[in-house]
């Protein structure tokens, strides 16, 4: 018994630094597990840095709720290039926000939802890039340029969201339910 009086300054001393360890890594993450959004959405992969300076090819936008489909020619001076002959057609993209699931889905199934292009969505959350840096010593994936999440006000979310290239994730829109 005397043994463990004297050493209690030195569990105190251990102790607590752990303590706030815990305390802090648990108030980053376990509010993550609390973020549910329930709107899903529509995105495009389409930013192909071949083609961006020409700004030619297949895009997709929002029409009055609708997905639209835009085909703009190269210009003259490229046209007949082989290399800007076919530039790859976008893909669109349909996130289940419960599942955190991405599926491809063609024009034709785009079409048949109505969107809403809204910053924020009708639940309250938005999406959002990550921030550089990795946030150490909680945080060990320092490779988050061209991630996304989605947040609320006191939370955030990384999504599993499909992309081409880095940063090449391009909202459409909220799907109406």
């Amino acid at each position: 018994m005397s043994k463990l009086k004297h050493n209690i300054p030195l569990l105190v001393g251990i102790l607590v630094p752990l303590l706030m360890i815990v305390f802090v890594a648990a108030s980053v993450y376990l509010p993550a597990l609390f973020v549910k959004p329930t709107y899903d959405f529509i995105y495009t992969s389409q930013n192909d840095y071949r083609y961006a300076p020409y700004a030619y090819g297949t895009s997709y936008d929002v029409e009055n709720g609708k997905i639209v489909k835009h085909t703009t020619p190269p210009p003259s001076d490229v046209r007949d290039l082989e290399y800007y002959k076919n530039p790859p057609e976008p893909k669109l993209y349909y996130y289940d926000t419960v599942a955190n699931t991405t599926k491809e889905i063609s024009f034709e199934e785009a079409q048949k939802y109505m969107v809403d292009t809204s910053v924020i969505s009708p639940d309250g959350f938005e999406l959002a890039p990550a921030s550089s840096g990795g946030g150490f010593p909680f945080s060990f994936d320092n490779n988050e340029y061209g991630k996304v999440y989605i947040k609320s006000k006191s939370v955030s979310k990384k999504l599993n969201i499909q992309q081409r290239f880095y940063n090449d994730f391009s909202f459409l829109g909220w799907v109406k339910k």
